[in-house]
């Protein structure tokens, strides 16, 4: 289900409205009270506090990608609420940094948990309750997998459906386009390998600290029953 109220203040704001602008800004005080519920010392409060106070460049002005400039918030889909998915996104980042040969606890085999005794809202938990858990990661996954769908041409999109949604046969895709099976095939191959690019470059790009192999994406799509046609 599509939070479709978030959806559009994301993309007021992208097309910069200054009353959207400041409901996503808005939002970023959560998601810092979020990320220091989760430390148990200075570094990483610090680092914390670092991450926050780059997501408003991230997600309205920017990041440089292999020389193109991408708003961060362009990856927001509506999966999860807008306060979520700033927070997950936060929090990956933070995680990852705790993943990091640099974060000095990661010698001394400490793993920075969560306040048992703290509130929901403290805790991460969403308005609903529901702690930011897989389910809310694997929606920024979602939204990577969406963008990179959404860069196909149609007839990219309309191979990929027939040959791995529908089973139709790639030499009757080939009759049905003019065409040699062979090409079919190429094209396919080609397809699935620009659609493996720009996943693992948006996963990038919501957090730069994210260490993720293509094998990776897949076995999380399969244990969660996430299907790249859901976006088509």
């Amino acid at each position: 289900m599509v939070n479709q109220d978030d959806l559009n203040i994301a993309q007021a704001a992208l097309g910069g409205d200054s009353a959207a602008v400041n409901a996503v800004l808005e939002e970023l005080p959560y998601s810092l009270a979020v990320l220091l519920s989760k430390c148990t010392d200075s570094d990483s409060e610090e680092k914390a506090r670092e991450i926050i106070e780059d997501l408003p460049g991230d997600l309205l002005a920017g990041v440089d990608r292999d020389g193109k400039t991408v708003k961060l918030l362009e990856m927001y889909q509506g999966r999860a609420s807008l306060r979520s998915w700033i927070t997950v996104v936060a929090l990956s980042r933070l995680k990852s940094w705790w993943r990091g040969p640099g974060y000095r606890k990661r010698e001394r085999g400490v793993e920075p948990q969560p306040d048992q005794d703290a509130s929901p809202a403290d805790r991460g938990d969403g308005s609903d309750g529901a702690a930011h858990d897989n389910s809310d990661v694997l929606a920024l996954l979602a939204d990577a997998l969406s963008d990179s769908l959404s860069s196909l041409t149609p007839r990219e999109s309309v191979c990929l459906r027939l040959v791995y949604l529908h089973g139709v046969e790639q030499q009757r895709l080939a009759r049905m386009f003019g065409c040699h099976a062979a090409t079919i095939s190429r094209d396919l191959d080609q397809t699935k390998a620009a659609i493996k690019r720009r996943l693992l470059w948006n996963l990038k790009l919501l957090d730069p600290f994210l260490e993720i192999t293509w094998n990776d994406c897949v076995r999380l799509c399969a244990s969660e029953s996430i299907s790249i046609f859901d976006s088509f």
